[in-house]
């Protein structure tokens, strides 16, 4: 295998990154950024919103966060339907908020994702693991149906027939005292401290002002609340390295993002560790998948010199951390 400093592999590098800059430029193009935006990825599909919602409550059940579904459970970035937390919903949860820069999700497809939600939970299914869905984080020990936390008597009270009905009345309703959707979220108010959980997956690696979205979603906690965020800290495909996104200059990275919506910020796991700690969390569990570096220090663009040795191997990370 080549070295990092290779002469062929830095020529392969120039290539790709000058192919990212020539998408980027597209981006100014009428309607190009919209159209290339328009829709998030992969939560229109109810078996990847039963397998994200099962891994991040089995891991919360780890990590003695909870010993059922919260009550209270809310979602940054949901994408292309609000199944996660629908999921949430059928399991035990009895209200749910979601936010997210724009509303991609909408009636007639939270129905069908709740209705595949509803016959995986009536039949127990296991938690799709690597074979369904190979790049999902977090990951766990045991993919069986947890019937732990989900116990026979709680989801036989929870899937009763009339409560299932009902739910499926405010999914398709908008009934706001079950779920509530804002989409811009930024500066919204929830009028204090109360939700249990707050649930994130692949979305934070997105936000700019991380300290201030990390100081926000601790306000909405109550007392010993908790959050579970699943972030990747890969390059999203703006370089042929997983870390390749880090070598940019900033004026070269201000190009590389052009006039996406959004674009990954580029910010590792220190950075969140630091704001969530800032923000009064205390973090209980943190589930790191290393990739070797391509890097050496002399790598990294000036303004991220701030990254560590550890963050230069984690790829992604889900973090939970508890209010205090």
């Amino acid at each position: 295998m080549p070295s990092a400093n290779d002469p062929r592999r830095a020529l392969r590098r120039n290539i790709y990154a000058v192919l990212q800059m020539a998408k980027a430029a597209a981006t100014w193009a009428p309607g190009i950024n919209a159209i290339s935006q328009r829709r998030s990825r992969g939560s229109d599909n109810h078996l990847y919103c039963y397998a994200v919602w099962l891994r991040h409550l089995c891991l919360a059940h780890k990590n003695g966060l909870c010993t059922a579904p919260p009550e209270h459970v809310a979602e940054l970035g949901p994408g292309d339907s609000l199944g996660v937390g629908i999921a949430a919903l059928i399991s035990g949860a009895e209200s749910y908020r979601a936010f997210d820069v724009v509303a991609y999700a909408n009636t007639d497809r939270n129905l069908a994702v709740f209705d595949g939600l509803v016959d995986l939970f009536a039949r127990r299914a296991d938690i799709p693991g690597a074979e369904a869905f190979p790049r999902m984080k977090p990951l766990l020990e045991n993919y069986a149906f947890p019937h732990e936390v989900l116990t026979a008597a709680h989801m036989e009270r929870n899937m009763a027939p009339a409560r299932i009905a009902r739910l499926r009345r405010a999914v398709e309703t908008g009934d706001a005292s079950v779920i509530g959707y804002t989409a811009p979220w930024r500066g919204q108010s929830l009028g204090g401290a109360e939700i249990d959980m707050i649930i994130s997956q692949a979305v934070l690696e997105y936000v700019d002002d991380i300290a201030g979205v990390h100081a926000e979603l601790s306000h909405w906690l109550k007392p010993s609340g908790f959050v579970s965020h699943e972030i990747d800290f890969k390059c999203h495909g703006f370089a042929n390295e997983w870390d390749g996104h880090w070598r940019y200059s900033n004026a070269v990275w201000k190009f590389m993002k052009g006039r996406r919506l959004y674009t990954i910020n580029r910010e590792p796991y220190s950075v969140h560790e630091r704001a969530l700690t800032t923000a009064g969390m205390q973090i209980v569990g943190a589930q790191f998948h290393p990739q070797p570096s391509n890097l050496q220090r002399t790598d990294l663009t000036s303004s991220l010199a701030h990254l560590t040795e550890q963050d230069l191997t984690i790829a992604s990370a889900c973090i939970q951390a508890r209010k205090f």
